[in-house]
C-alpha cells in the first residue's frame, strides 16, 4: 500500500530555500528522495501553502531575493497543479465540518483554545485537521505530517 504524507510548512520552507527556514534543507531533500524512491504519495495541505506564502512575503533577510523565492514556490504550485510535481494538492473542503474539526482541535484530543495556549498553532491544528478529513475521505488510515515543527511531531 502506498504511505501518505502530508507535508508540513516547516518542510515546504526548506524545500524552497526560504531564507531563515531553511536551516535542514540537505536532509529534508535527501529524505523526500527516498520517500520518493519508496513510493510514497506526498500531499500538499492547503495550510502548507499559505503559510508558507506568508512566509515568504515576510523575508527580512538582508540582501534576500524575495522574488526569486516567490517564483519557486510559484512554480511549485503550477506543477502541482499540472500533476508534474511528485506531490498532490489536498482538496480542502473549509466548511462548517473543517471549523468544527479545528475548533475540536481535530484529533489531538484537546480543543483549539487549550491547544493554543501550549502554543500549538492554528496553523498546525489546521493540517491536522485536513489530515483526519483525508482520511475520512479516502479510507486510508495510515496518514502522517511529515514536519520539523516538535509541537506538531506529537500528532503527525
Amino acid at each position: 500500500m502506498t504511505r501518505v504524507v502530508f507535508i508540513d510548512t516547516s518542510v515546504l520552507a526548506n524545500i524552497l530555500r526560504v531564507p531563515g527556514k531553511d536551516q535542514e534543507r540537505d536532509k529534508v531533500v535527501a529524505k523526500m528522495k527516498q520517500q520518493s524512491r519508496e513510493g510514497t504519495q506526498f500531499v500538499l495541505p492547503v495550510t502548507a501553502v499559505i503559510e508558507c506564502g506568508n512566509h515568504i512575503a515576510q523575508i527580512s533577510t538582508p540582501n534576500a531575493d524575495r522574488l526569486a523565492v516567490a517564483r519557486r514556490f510559484t512554480a511549485l504550485l503550477r506543477q502541482v497543479a499540472s500533476g508534474t510535481a511528485p506531490w498532490v494538492f489536498n482538496r480542502a473542503d473549509w466548511d462548517g465540518s473543517f471549523w468544527t474539526s479545528l475548533l475540536a482541535g481535530a484529533s489531538t484530543g484537546e480543543a483549539l483554545e487549550y491547544l493554543l495556549q501550549r502554543r500549538v498553532g492554528t496553523g498546525d491544528v489546521a493540517i491536522i485537521a485536513e489530515r483526519d478529513l483525508y482520511r475520512r475521505r479516502t479510507g486510508i488510515a495510515d496518514v502522517r505530517i511529515w514536519t520539523l515543527d516538535d509541537d506538531l511531531s506529537a500528532y503527525s
